[in-house]
């Protein structure tokens, strides 16, 4: 990309003699030519967004359902396939070549659990944070489920991989559904149970903490910590969805309350540690969730002191997120939204927010019933005066190749300019996984003028 700190001197002239003398335009370098931004244009209405890359499995068949998840941070994206090899499941890493996100792509690496079984659904659930993997398998463990974790070697990404370490629930049971999410943060990780029995309430749902041992992340491990709502019921579905940031996580429990309106949960790390059983510092609700089934948290994420929501069956199935900022005093009690993000062209049965991404400034949510079901996703930017009122979105992202029923945004993920949406029934539901690139236009004075 060509920057200049001064005016560019162009000369040129035709048949017909000069065209324009001493006339000063805008030109975009790197794409389209657009006009000059205004001084008082949001910023963040000038981001281009484009589809840059097509990453599929190099071993893929239908009903694999790669891009059922995916995960990214910084050049990693990680793609579960739980459909793979009869449901035992895999995922499969990509890492950014030097020539960026282009074409189509094949993995680097291919994680699968040194002892899996069929139909375990390795692969349902998966997150990324620097050379560290985590990935959940709902039906694993005699079908009490189980999470994996996978360290990068030395050597990186590269071949076929299996974990590191195992992490499982010292009180599980079957049909638990232990990994339906999981999150990481450094050296924390969290796997939910979105099904688990507490105290008698079948499918209330929890989460397990656990904290890497000062030896790493090797060998089979259970929490240090569990987390519930202290005001959970009978089939809430707590667990649907989780996110950490530091020292802050946030859990979906999008069944919860007689119409299914959902919530969701925040926990702060006590000053002790993750320890011992554990309720939620502050509750989150959307302030328009009368409506019965919106099933607000059904996908959550968390950025710094930003949480996403999404409540993908709200307004007729058209489907919402919602943004919660931190308070001043921090999370505690029940909290409403500070914006709530739609589709300016979201029409009913789109489900937006069946999905969710955050990261930074940026949020990502999919809509994968859009348009017959070939799906989209919304890219959000906060706005310079902060996440507030009703916001609709800075970009709309769709496949170049979608057809109706690939549920492209079926899961979405977000690192800084870096976009990965799943499409896990295109293609017979063998599945594919699209990469976009943000990217700002650089808008350069240039001068024609009469040589």
């Amino acid at each position: 990309m060509c920057r200049y700190n001064k005016p560019l001197k162009v000369l040129f002239s035709t048949g017909l003699g000069i065209l324009l003398v001493g006339l000063v335009v805008g030109i975009v370098v790197t794409q389209p030519v657009m006009a000059g931004p205004s001084p008082k244009m949001d910023q963040a209405r000038l981001l281009q967004v484009e589809q840059t890359a097509r990453l599929i499995a190099s071993d893929g068949v239908a009903g694999d359902t790669f891009g059922w998840s995916v995960a990214v941070d910084g050049d990693t994206i990680a793609v579960g396939a739980p459909g793979d090899e009869a449901g035992r499941g895999s995922v499969y890493v990509f890492v950014k070549p030097e020539g960026g996100w282009r074409g189509t792509l094949t993995e680097t690496a291919r994680l699968v659990p040194s002892g899996g079984a069929d139909n375990s659904q390795f692969g349902y659930s998966v997150a990324v944070n620097g050379s560290t993997i985590i990935i959940g398998a709902i039906y694993d463990n005699s079908r009490k489920g189980a999470a994996y974790i996978f360290v990068k070697p030395a050597g990186g990404w590269h071949g076929t991989l299996t974990e590191t370490a195992r992490l499982t629930a010292s009180d599980g049971t079957v049909w638990d559904s232990f990994g339906t999410a999981v999150a990481l943060s450094h050296n924390t990780a969290i796997v939910s149970a979105s099904k688990d029995e507490v105290g008698g309430k079948i499918g209330q749902g929890s989460a397990y903490v656990f904290t890497q041992p000062a030896g790493g992340w090797h060998g089979t491990l259970t929490e240090t910590a569990k987390l519930v709502a202290s005001d959970g019921a009978e089939g809430d579905d707590f667990g649907r969805s989780a996110g950490i940031s530091g020292d802050t996580v946030v859990i979906g429990a999008p069944v919860f309350s007689a119409n299914r309106s959902g919530s969701a949960y925040v926990f702060i790390r006590p000053s002790g540690g993750w320890a011992g059983t554990l309720t939620e510092t502050a509750k989150l609700v959307a302030s328009d969730s009368g409506g019965a089934g919106d099933f607000f948290g059904v996908s959550a994420g968390i950025s710094g002191n930003t949480i996403v929501s999404g409540a993908a069956f709200h307004n007729s199935n058209q489907g919402a997120l919602y943004i919660f900022t931190e308070p001043a005093g921090g999370w505690h009690e029940t909290l409403t939204e500070t914006a709530r993000l739609t589709a300016s062209d979201g029409n009913w049965n789109d489900r937006l927010g069946v999905s969710a991404g955050i990261s930074g400034d940026t949020v990502v949510g999919g809509a994968d019933l859009f348009d017959n079901g070939k799906g989209a996703a919304y890219r959000f930017d906060r706005p310079q005066d902060g996440w507030s009122g009703v916001l609709t979105e800075t970009a709309r992202l769709t496949a170049t190749e979608a057809m109706a029923n690939d549920n492209f945004g079926y899961a979405v993920a977000v690192s800084g300019s870096t976009t990965a949406i799943g499409a896990p029934n295109s293609n017979g539901s063998q599945g594919v996984v699209y990469v976009f690139v943000t990217y700002t236009p650089i808008y350069l004075p240039v001068v024609l003028k009469n040589p």
